[in-house]
């Protein structure tokens, strides 16, 4: 989380429009972090406890969400970097 916040205030001097994205990222990663690995992990212990479909199902909901966002976010990070190198490329000397 360090390491993304940091890389969000570099990238906010250097490249303006690439920041919004990586707000994004790191707002996803916030709530995984802090919300949905909670949501999730008492979900799957209710699910392992009780055996009950609900349960089941509310757990499958949280990790398909947790899916979602890390997809989102590799695919955001690589268009980042496929625009870092497009936009902005390494001047060789």
């Amino acid at each position: 989380m360090a390491l993304s916040g940091l890389l969000t205030v570099i990238a906010a001097f250097e490249y303006h429009s690439l920041t919004v994205l990586l707000l994004v990222v790191l707002s996803g990663f916030v709530y995984s972090r802090q919300y949905l690995l909670k949501k999730h992990n008492q979900a799957r212990e209710k699910w392992l406890e009780t055996d009950s479909p609900q349960d089941k199902s509310r757990y499958k909901s949280l990790h398909r969400q947790s899916i979602i966002i890390n997809a989102f976010q590799m695919i955001a990070l690589l268009s980042i970097a496929v625009a870092n190198g497009f936009f902005y490329p390494v001047i060789s000397q």
